[in-house]
């Protein structure tokens, strides 16, 4: 606007002096018309004053990271004056790593129309995106005046979930050793446990006579077997430490850790395995949730990305074993970048006869943290995921 004025200014005072030096008939129409269009704009901001509203969308769509995210602006323009150059301002925010920037966009809308202004912005990193709309600002014709919005729907969010790895190293190990009182058996699966029935079907070559329902057979006058449980290990755990970094590499290093912990948890449904996730919510606050669906880890991961990073101070391992002190597990996989005594101690209290595995994720060149039998250290390189989560990573035990 302060060009516009200036620009103004420097033409008036040429038509001025073309009108005192030639007395020409037109210069002195230009001159007058000049002088009266900033009275016009100025009529046509007080018209369009409390006549502009503008809320922000965002589309309800998954993004996966590196994509275009789309959102949208509405305008709705209720005066008879056209609008033809909206500027819109949005903050975004990646609300995990906390790194923020502004978009701008512009948009033209005619009177008494609602428009929209589509924009987009690439998600270079996972997590939970934030769009809070600044303002809204229109020039008012000849481009004087200008009037801002009002903002209805201020802020929207979506998520952008992480890049996938095929996790095919072994996740969950025999161990027939760590009690745990609760015993589940599959629905999809039959196995060899006699204490369940999972089913009874037709004779097939190569069943067990052993296995042959008398009662059955004798009523139906056709061969019946029942077929046996398949016990289900509903006793691990995954814990995900997500605390607050330095700003200089949060966003790459919580790509890294949520990359891992979702493509765990893919590898441990393929294998129709229960388990349980558990995080921080606050410094010393530990929650889990039991996922033995895919659309239960689809919310969990929703809630994931939701969390906002402790202090460095804090354990998760510590924090989960002082809330849940009478957990018992036969498998936990630990998944973090960083070794703390802290982390330690709180894992040594939470393990009682567990197998742990610590899937220790740094590209940098630290020690990794040494472990008693029955535990294990595998590390996963940021830069390189794919390859140490592969079936090879099972012999880098470290």
């Amino acid at each position: 606007m302060f060009w516009n004025w200036l620009c103004y200014l420097i033409a008036m005072v040429f038509a001025g002096f073309a009108t005192v030096m030639f007395s020409n008939r037109f210069f002195v129409i230009l001159f007058c018309v000049g002088l009266m269009l900033p009275f016009v704009s100025l009529i046509c901001m007080l018209r369009m004053h409390g006549k502009l509203y503008a809320s922000i969308h965002a589309e309800k769509m998954p993004v996966r990271s590196g994509e275009n995210f789309p959102f949208y602006v509405a305008i709705t323009n209720r005066g008879s004056i056209p609008c033809a150059n909206i500027r819109i301002h949005v903050l975004v925010e990646d609300v995990l790593a906390g790194a923020s920037r502004v978009i701008q966009g512009t948009a033209a809308i005619p009177g008494k129309t609602i428009g929209r202004a589509e924009l987009r912005e690439q998600s270079s990193h996972c997590g939970r995106i934030g769009l809070k709309l600044i303002k809204v600002v229109a020039n008012v014709p000849f481009g004087f005046f200008r009037v801002r919005a009002r903002v209805g729907t201020q802020a929207a969010d979506f998520l952008v979930y992480p890049e996938m790895v095929d996790a095919g190293l072994t996740l969950v190990q025999p161990n027939p050793y760590a009690y745990i009182a609760d015993e589940e058996y599959s629905q999809t699966r039959a196995g060899d446990d006699p204490s369940e029935l999972f089913g009874v079907r037709e004779y097939r070559p190569g069943d067990r006579q052993n296995r042959i329902h008398w009662n059955l057979t004798v009523s139906r006058d056709v061969t019946m077997v029942k077929e046996l449980g398949l016990p289900i290990d509903t006793s691990v755990l995954v814990l995900a430490d997500i605390y607050e970094m330095p700003q200089s590499v949060a966003e790459e290093q919580y790509d890294a850790l949520m990359t891992v912990i979702s493509s765990v948890a893919r590898r441990l449904r393929r294998d129709r395995q229960i388990f349980y996730i558990g995080w921080l919510t606050e410094p010393g606050n530990a929650w889990h949730m039991r996922i033995a669906e895919d659309e239960e880890w689809d919310a969990v991961q929703t809630q994931l990305f939701c969390v906002h990073p402790y202090a460095d101070d804090c354990s998760v391992t510590a924090g989960y074993a002082q809330r849940f002190a009478d957990e018992r597990y036969r498998n936990i996989i630990y998944i973090t970048n960083r070794w703390t005594e802290s982390s330690a101690l709180g894992l040594g209290s939470l393990r009682a006869e567990a197998n742990v595995t610590v899937l220790f994720v740094t590209d940098e060149k630290t020690k990794a943290p040494q472990l008693t039998m029955g535990e294990r250290v595998i590390r996963l390189r940021a830069e390189h995921l794919a390859e140490d989560l592969g079936p090879a990573a099972d012999v880098i035990t470290l």
